[in-house]
């Protein structure tokens, strides 16, 4: 988005509000998540920033496999200079598996001190269950032995991605308790 154009000065308004309500009903942050490229994020860094007054700001970006946004082809480690330039005090992402998870979970180790958020979808594709609900191939055990190395790797914050249940986040819970 570019700066001056009428969608990101709407964008910009919109995040702004957003964190506004926040902190005026005590929120103790705020998480911008999901975003896939440096111009998505770039309205909502500055409408909190607008008001954000101390507020922590965690960033957790969406990335392929290789460890890039997809949305703008930068690496990981231009998105974290950004993140670190407009605030964040928390940076992360959101890995489409574990193993992507891992390679993130060291690179970003490698180019912050400030702390660290991965997690990491379960792989495949989602299936109706017996109940009718939707669900994934969930393998708690997987996730929670990735995370061990992730954890290794310098991560602060581990945490299972789409498709998890309270069957990995127990997994999660066992590994770090």
């Amino acid at each position: 988005m570019l700066e001056g154009a009428a969608s990101y000065r709407e964008a910009r308004a919109a995040y702004r509000d957003q964190a506004h309500q926040l902190l005026a009903a005590g929120a103790d942050g705020i998480l911008l998540e999901g975003f896939t490229s440096l111009r998505e994020i770039e309205p909502a860094f500055d409408g909190v920033g607008d008001v954000r007054d101390g507020m922590p700001l965690i960033v957790a970006l969406t990335v392929n496999q290789a460890g890039d946004l997809p949305g703008d082809d930068q690496n990981i480690e231009a998105a974290v200079r950004y993140a670190q330039d407009h605030g964040a005090e928390v940076i992360g992402a959101a890995c489409p598996d574990a193993p992507s998870a891992g390679t993130v979970a060291r690179r970003l180790h490698s180019i912050t001190d400030l702390p660290t958020l991965v997690t990491a979808a379960v792989p495949g594709e989602p299936h109706v269950d017996e109940d009718g609900l939707t669900a994934w191939d969930e393998r708690p055990s997987e996730i929670a032995q990735a995370a061990s190395l992730w954890l290794d790797s310098g991560v602060s914050i581990i945490g299972g991605g789409w498709g998890s249940t309270a069957r990995t986040a127990c997994a999660l819970a066992d590994l770090i308790l």
